[in-house]
């Protein structure tokens, strides 16, 4: 590719550069109805794609991001993997995490822990299970480890392993050294945890802490249960 600072693919690769990404997508846009070889197409795509994702535009980051896949660009499965996760379609989502993981077996906690989600959103426990234990044998630090440790505790508890939802929950304590952040999910699947184990007044202290939202499914249940 010659530089031409005046063409329209080098003016959307610099107003991507400074985080222009409408503008970036405008140039990138009238670039694409040019005549460019494959090499210039693929990098405006790229951009492109990666543009209408940080802007917001996941239906249309996901139009460059399917023939950027088709014309063998692998390494984008990750990237439209997020772009769906983005419109909550969490089963192409996790087809495509699984082909990241096919691709990269090794050393890529992040997949096995983004594909353990998308198996927990979509209701499939015991697989969400074994992905974030797959996690955490690849990554352990600290401030991933909690986090890998929050999800897989839910999983439990939401399989009904209830004391092994416990027991990462606590693993999660140990590590931050008091509550996660995260005080509404941490405290509410301890409380489910403690009930269904029989606990009934350590769950009512951790519903006290959730503070659950009006509109969740279990609130009238649990407000119900703390009035008592």
């Amino acid at each position: 590719m010659t530089y031409d600072p005046e063409s329209n693919l080098e003016k959307g690769f610099e107003y991507e550069r400074i985080n222009e990404y409408e503008l970036a997508v405008y140039h990138l846009t009238l670039a694409l109805e040019e005549q460019l070889s494959l090499e210039d197409e693929i990098q405006a795509r790229e951009r492109r794609s990666l543009c209408n994702g940080q802007a917001g535009h996941y239906q249309q980051a996901l139009l460059d991001a399917d023939w950027l896949i088709e014309n063998g660009q692998v390494h984008k499965y990750g990237w439209r993997a997020w772009m769906r996760e983005k419109t909550e379609d969490y089963t192409g989502a996790l087809e495509d995490y699984t082909k990241v993981i096919e691709l990269a077996p090794r050393d890529n906690f992040e997949s096995y822990l983004k594909r353990g989600q998308m198996y927990f959103f979509t209701q499939q426990f015991k697989e969400a299970i074994e992905d974030f234990t797959a996690a955490l044998s690849l990554e352990n630090r600290s401030t991933i480890g909690q986090a890998i440790y929050m999800w897989r505790g839910k999983a439990y508890i939401d399989d009904g392993q209830y004391q092994a939802g416990l027991d990462d929950f606590q693993c999660v304590s140990d590590i931050v050294g008091f509550e996660p952040h995260d005080v509404f999910w941490f405290c509410f699947h301890r409380g489910l945890a403690k009930e269904a184990l029989g606990d009934a007044s350590g769950a009512m202290k951790d519903f006290r802490q959730a503070t659950i939202p009006e509109n969740h499914p279990q609130a009238e249940r649990i407000k119900q249960l703390l009035k008592n």
